[in-house]
């Protein structure tokens, strides 16, 4: 067992409980320090997984499983009460990130189309330029 990301999850999902580190202690019949280090993987055992699993109404196996956890809530929000978290909150990153890039893709879209009509204005200038000289005249065309 990875008791360090053991650890870290614990804390996601306390926190996502809103149970502080007391709370917990508690319940566990510990000091808080002591639960502060199991949180980072200090002193963490299959059985003391096992008791704060129970307290966060947590399977252990998705403690101990790398990928993204499932958070069972205990009220049902949709999808039979299951919430994916990491995968929520990679969403709104995500989310933000598509909005950043489209913004500023817009702008060189933007800037790029100002440049090209700039562009075109000066050819134009210069194929009515060669058209005047052209015609064998050496004044220079009113602009």
């Amino acid at each position: 067992m990875n008791y360090e990301r053991i650890g870290r999850k614990i804390e996601r999902v306390r926190n996502l409980r809103n149970y502080t580190q007391t709370y917990m202690a508690q319940q566990l019949g510990i000091q808080q320090n002591t639960y502060s280090l199991w949180e980072k993987g200090k002193g963490l055992t299959e059985e003391r997984v096992e008791a704060i699993a129970k307290i966060l109404d947590v399977p252990v196996e998705e403690l101990n499983n790398p990928a993204p956890f499932t958070l069972v809530m205990n009220h049902n929000h949709g999808n039979n009460g299951h919430v994916n978290v990491e995968h929520q909150q990679q969403h709104l990153m995500d989310e933000r990130l598509v909005k950043l890039l489209t913004e500023h893709m817009a702008q060189v879209i933007r800037d790029q189309a100002e440049l090209l009509k700039e562009t075109q204005a000066d050819r134009v200038r210069m194929l009515e330029l060669l058209a005047h000289w052209s015609k064998g005249t050496n004044k220079k065309p009113k602009d």
